[in-house]
């Protein structure tokens, strides 16, 4: 019992079968606590599951509210960052795996604050625009590649950030897999004035984009704060854009007892383990940006965040491609056509069909044809040559078999004749063959 409790659970209940969802600190510990759940469900489930509080757990105007529902997102894999700063343009470059980062300090030209209130083509949510804790999913005009993978829905939350996989929203979302510009307690039905806005635009460049603005919003636990104002712009190149009109307070004296807060991006995967008591699900982050506690990055009125995408493993559309990736170990699986490093959102498919062991580094042209001996790949250009040596030499072996036996007084006829010793039958057009008569000398 001790085991399982220093973890949440969620117990789901449904018509067809009961969902528990587990986060484990590491997929070994899942495996061990999984074994532990076949002979204990009845003790997990009367005292591993723990009522999540009220606050923070959002709700959708599609989803009934669960509030037995709690999930704690872990982080799978840390990985580097490499700062520089330019003194002469205040500019601050952070260079992740996944994405870099550019900072300015005072509004920038080359990515201008839009303002959507009163805008032609925005558009106001009322859902979110009188609520608190609350989403909506809004689908976008385009698809948007978020570390690789694309999506073409978001869910918009009244917390001052976006949640980016629709597919799997539960109540307790704020853990991860999320773009914010700001995330926070913000309760929009505090003040007649708080609106969210979107938009679906093209900017200066030709490219897509989708525009999300949280206007003039309370937070709920510091209602003399003020009121916020920022905006967070998806592009259709993958890029996001926070841009701040108005922070009144700086981020650090945002309470956090009720509400995460973070400014940043993150993934994560899941996966699905069955059992007894049905499907556990855990939860892995294996990326994070935080610019939270930064003392490079400030969210102060008039600053402006970018996340540019690096090339990743999921992004890489073929062989050759894949095998160029830099700052990745990724391999090429022909079985799901897919080139990964076995982190990210399809890590589960990754190893059903193991990639992880029948997947390869080098490619030869056409892409997908490895180089070196590989389970997955097909025969390499070598085996080839050899089987159609192979096939030639047969047939030519055969076709001189055929034409000496055919023709008996050739060469090759009389040397299959002295030889083969079997050549004993006579028949019209056939010269007989005779033994000598070793008697009459």
């Amino acid at each position: 019992v001790a085991l399982l409790s220093s973890r949440h659970f969620i117990a789901q209940s449904s018509s067809a079968q009961s969902r528990i969802i587990v986060v484990f600190p590491s997929e070994r510990s899942a495996m061990h606590c999984g074994a532990v759940l076949s002979y204990f469900c009845v003790v997990t489930v009367v005292f591993c599951v723990p009522k999540a509080p009220e606050s923070g757990s959002y709700r959708a105007a599609n989803a009934p509210s669960r509030s037995n529902d709690d999930i704690e997102a872990i982080r799978f894999e840390s990985r580097k960052r490499r700062a520089a700063k330019d003194s002469t343009t205040e500019t601050v470059v952070d260079d992740h795996e996944y994405y870099t980062i550019d900072y300015q300090s005072t509004p920038s030209e080359n990515y201008p604050w839009i303002e959507l209130s009163g805008h032609s083509a925005s558009l106001l949510s009322d859902i979110l625009s009188d609520s608190h804790l609350f989403v909506e999913t809004i689908g976008l005009n385009f698809t948007f590649p978020y570390y690789g993978h694309t999506l073409t829905e978001v869910v918009v939350t009244t917390g001052g950030f976006i949640y980016m996989n629709p597919d799997f929203v539960y109540p307790q979302l704020t853990q991860t897999q999320t773009v914010a510009p700001l995330m926070a307690n913000f309760d929009l039905g505090l003040s007649d004035y708080s609106s969210i806005y979107y938009a679906k635009l093209t900017n200066r460049d030709g490219l897509k984009t989708f525009v999300v603005q949280w206007n003039n919003v309370t937070l709920q636990d510091r209602r003399d704060a003020g009121s916020f104002t920022f905006e967070c712009t998806l592009v259709e190149d993958g890029t996001v854009i926070f841009n701040y009109k108005q922070i009144p307070i700086k981020v650090s004296r945002i309470p956090t007892r009720n509400h995460p807060v973070t400014v940043g991006l993150s993934d994560a995967f899941y996966v699905d383990t069955q059992t007894i008591v049905g499907i556990l699900r855990s939860i892995y982050e294996y990326h994070r940006i935080n610019l939270t506690d930064s003392s490079q990055y400030f969210v102060v009125s008039g600053a402006v965040i970018v996340f540019k995408p690096l090339p990743n493993c999921i992004s890489a559309k073929s062989c050759s491609s894949c095998t160029n990736v830099g700052g990745f170990s990724c391999r090429w699986c022909n079985t799901l056509n897919r080139c990964s490093d076995g982190i990210d959102r399809f890590r589960e498919d990754w190893y059903k069909n193991n990639c992880n062991s029948n997947s390869f580094t080098l490619c030869t042209k056409p892409a997908g044809r490895p180089t070196t001996g590989s389970s997955s790949g097909g025969l390499s250009p070598g085996a080839y040559v050899g089987i159609a040596l192979s096939v030639l030499l047969i047939a030519i072996g055969v076709a001189w078999f055929i034409y000496a036996y055919t023709h008996p007084n050739t060469k090759s006829g009389l040397w299959l004749i002295e030889h083969g010793r079997f050549w004993k039958r006579s028949s019209s057009g056939k010269y007989p063959i005779t033994e000598p008569d070793r008697k009459s000398g």
